[in-house]
């Protein structure tokens, strides 16, 4: 599934700030993001966030960026 919203925040792009770069209203772009965009409108939303088509398309880990550090739950100095 696409996820155009994941990307705009990873980005740090605003809804408005894609509408600008796509020559659209806001409005349409909301409908992107809640709808089913059309493949050209798709090559123009990766185009315009300056990353590949499949980007849109990965899904990515709500936790990325954490680290396991350890499931050791013994206590120190025993």
């Amino acid at each position: 599934m696409i996820d155009i919203q994941k990307q705009l925040n990873i980005l740090g792009v605003s809804r408005r700030e894609l509408a600008r770069r796509l020559g659209v209203s806001p409005a349409s772009v909301n409908s992107y993001i809640s709808g089913n965009p059309t493949a050209e409108r798709i090559e123009a939303i990766a185009k315009a966030l300056g990353v590949s088509i499949s980007t849109l398309f990965q899904e990515t880990s709500s936790v990325s960026g954490f680290v396991k550090i350890s499931t050791n739950y013994e206590a120190w100095g025993t």
